[in-house]
């Protein structure tokens, strides 16, 4: 899913969408901001990879 970047690019709040795996389909230029990591580099990638928090049992969802 590719939310239209018209909208979601232009909003000043940190968004990122990520799948069941959290692999990361969306982040935002608030999101690259606010972590400085460029969507180039998480992309596709799992969430976890870029904060190992996520792997914890608790934060999954």
């Amino acid at each position: 899913m590719n939310p239209s970047p018209s909208v979601l690019d232009r909003i000043p709040a940190g968004i990122f969408l990520a799948d069941g795996g959290l692999s990361v389909r969306y982040w935002n230029p608030c999101m690259e901001d606010w972590t400085g990591i460029p969507v180039a580099e998480i992309r596709d990638r799992p969430l976890d990879s870029f904060f190992p928090a996520f792997r914890e049992p608790g934060l999954r969802i």
